[in-house]
């Protein structure tokens, strides 16, 4: 008798992610408290922030940031921690 298999069957996990990038490397996306309704200003604040920064000596170490339909909170993406709080600082 032969077995019927389904995309969604459990495969060797090595074979499966072999090919895929260390996700240990990539970004996070840390979760920012802000002012409900000021979720879009923050985004495009913080990103002017950054292009700002890209002249200096010390450019901010942020990837993106972002807002969805949850009031009052903001994505930024980045490795640590402690770059987001950089880059938000003085921010409201």
């Amino acid at each position: 008798e032969r077995a019927t298999r389904y995309a969604d069957d459990e495969e060797p996990v090595q074979g499966r992610f072999q090919d895929l990038p260390d996700a240990q490397r990539d970004p996070k996306l840390w979760l920012m408290k802000c002012k409900p309704g000021a979720e879009k200003m923050l985004v495009i604040s913080l990103m002017q922030k950054y292009l700002d920064s890209r002249e200096t000596e010390r450019p901010l170490q942020i990837k993106s940031a972002l807002c969805t339909d949850i009031k009052g909170y903001i994505y930024v993406e980045a490795m640590r921690e402690a770059h987001v709080r950089e880059a938000t600082q003085g921010l409201n």
